[in-house]
């Protein structure tokens, strides 16, 4: 994947946000694949969360490394940030599903099978595995909130604000 690219387009792309007129480019099209991925999240969590115990916690980074948040979930626990929620068409707990769902299905995996690092391979790693337990739909948000977020991060050393956008599917490649 390019990174200068992906980095490129997500800070260029005007973003969608709920407010934003029905008849604008893409604005259909984008809520409907945040809402899918918020959807498929909310009803994989809800697994998780009777497979692990959960805690929501006010620490920006709950894991020092991935190898802790590794050895966390092996003992059936899981701390989930629930700071910095704020999203253009997520709620707080819709966005606190969607890492509960990445941290554990993506960069570990279903069964401890994928141990992704917190790192633009790690996280590309994660966007792929993350990708077999969604739907197509929801795949166009997943790569915009993994790999574009991750991509600008890689190159700024900052995470940009959160955007709902729908980065151009060849970048995905």
């Amino acid at each position: 994947m390019d990174k200068q690219a992906i980095a490129e387009a997500y800070l260029a792309a005007e973003p969608i946000e709920y407010h934003t007129p029905l008849f604008q480019a893409g604005r259909f099209e984008t809520v409907v694949s945040y809402q899918t991925l918020a959807s498929e999240c909310i009803v994989m969590a809800a697994v998780l969360r009777g497979r692990f115990d959960i805690r929501e916690v006010a620490d920006a980074e709950p894991y020092k490394t991935a190898a802790d948040m590794f050895a966390a979930i092996e003992c059936n626990r899981f701390k989930v940030s629930n700071l910095f929620c704020e999203h253009p068409l997520w709620t707080p707990a819709e966005n606190i599903n969607f890492r509960i769902v990445h941290d554990i299905l993506g960069h570990w995996g279903d069964k401890g099978d994928n141990k992704s690092a917190f790192s633009w391979k790690g996280e590309q790693r994660s966007y792929q595995s993350q990708c077999r337990v969604h739907s197509k739909q929801a795949q166009r948000a997943l790569f915009t909130e993994i790999v574009g977020q991750t991509a600008c991060y890689s190159l700024t050393g900052e995470f940009p604000d959160q955007k709902a956008i729908l980065l151009p599917r060849e970048l995905d490649t």
